[in-house]
């Protein structure tokens, strides 16, 4: 058995079901880029406002969703908004109380 099909039980193989139907599918997609920036409880209150019917609106639910199925994921692109002439004045205004580099942490806020 293992040498022709290259399985070990004689059983059929489950096929995996979607989640959610397609329309809920493409409405979060579009969900999404409408609003790049959103939290998992704002997208769940607004399927339970879409589709009353759909049962599985957890968190865990909507991230594998978003995740697998939509093929996005929680990254961010940011542009460093700090011009070169703000960080060289910020590092002359701050030498005075350093002495060497590694006293220095800098966080982007941007």
């Amino acid at each position: 058995m293992f040498s022709t099909t290259g399985h070990v039980c004689n059983t059929k193989r489950r096929v995996r079901e979607k989640r959610w139907p397609p329309e809920v599918n493409s409405w979060v997609s579009e969900h999404a880029i409408a609003h790049p920036c959103f939290y998992i409880e704002e997208v769940a209150e607004a399927l339970r406002l879409q589709f009353p019917s759909l049962n599985n609106i957890s968190a865990s639910t909507i991230c594998r969703a978003l995740m697998h199925d939509l093929g996005l994921t929680r990254k961010e692109k940011r542009a460093r908004e700090a011009s070169e002439f703000e960080l060289r004045d910020y590092n002359r205004r701050l030498s005075p109380y350093y002495s060497y580099p590694d006293q220095r942490v800098f966080v982007d806020e941007t």
